[in-house]
């Protein structure tokens, strides 16, 4: 008997094309992991190259150019695979035929009317084939709770303690030989919560684990109001003032239990993680 394996790949066409994907779920660091993010977004295409046009489908959006067209066997123009069976998007060169078109840039805003998801702004340059993720990052009323437990901080600016609006959240965990790395980010009044996915349960009688939370963020300019949609410009790396009194370093450790839920507070923070921009 012959057996036959079959591989299902669906070809799509388009200049280019985003996807937007889920930023805290990504743990591997190598491979791109990351899920695609299939609910509703309100995707704002505030600059497109002339007579262009956008297609959504299931969490990802495919540029058409003005040479592009619907017709009966499908769309015609230049090609890019969505290949389903590796789970990642993968290009295949038997379908592009040699570069004649330059980059194209797209600039836009995605939102998310349920609010699960923060808004973030994109500018992006996108050359012919090109599949680019775009991430976007739980709300903190959106992180589904796990049986892992979570890491929740309200970061504020050491200075004068305002909310660290939009910051960017590393936690890193090593395990062994292995480390785990959790992302997050706060939203505009510099509340975040890092689900502690995948770490493995601790037996009995072991210590907790060692974790290390690294914040980026913009730095406050006087008398100009925080964004009402973060585009990442100007972010910094950012001092931690610890849990005990002894001053700042560039990350803030902690102990972690899985199954339980942390706070990162700073010494004298009144419950607030606080930061300062790395010198």
């Amino acid at each position: 008997m012959t057996s036959v394996h079959i591989i299902e790949t669906l070809v799509d066409r388009g200049f280019a094309a985003l996807r937007f994907v889920d930023g805290g779920s990504r743990f591997d660091l190598v491979n791109d992991d990351r899920r695609l993010i299939t609910s509703p977004l309100m995707v704002d295409f505030t600059s497109l190259p002339n007579g262009a046009r956008v297609l959504s489908r299931g969490g990802t959006w495919k540029i058409l150019l003005n040479n592009q067209h619907d017709t009966a066997d499908g769309l015609r123009g230049e090609s890019f695979i969505l290949d389903r069976a590796h789970g990642a998007d993968a290009l295949s060169d038997a379908v592009l035929e040699p570069d004649v078109v330059p980059p194209i840039t797209v600039i836009g805003t995605a939102t998310d009317p349920t609010g699960a998801w923060l808004p973030r702004q994109f500018s992006l340059t996108l050359a012919r084939g090109q599949i680019e993720p775009v991430e976007l990052f739980r709300t903190p009323a959106g992180v589904q709770k796990t049986a892992g437990g979570s890491l929740i901080a309200c970061i504020a600016w050491l200075s004068n303690a305002a909310p660290a609006a939009w910051a960017q959240t590393t936690l890193t965990v090593t395990v062994g030989p292995r480390q785990f790395t959790m992302r997050g980010r706060c939203d505009q009044h510099g509340e975040v919560v890092i689900p502690l996915t995948r770490l493995p349960p601790l037996d009995k009688g072991l210590p907790p684990y060692a974790g290390k939370l690294t914040v980026r963020a913009t730095p406050p300019l006087p008398g100009v109001a925080v964004e009402a949609i973060p585009s990442d410009t100007g972010v910094v790396n950012c001092l931690v003032r610890h849990a005990a009194d002894t001053g700042t370093e560039a990350n803030f450790s902690l102990p972690l239990t899985p199954g339980t839920t942390h706070r990162a507070e700073s010494h004298l923070g009144k419950r607030h993680l606080l930061i300062a921009p790395s010198p």
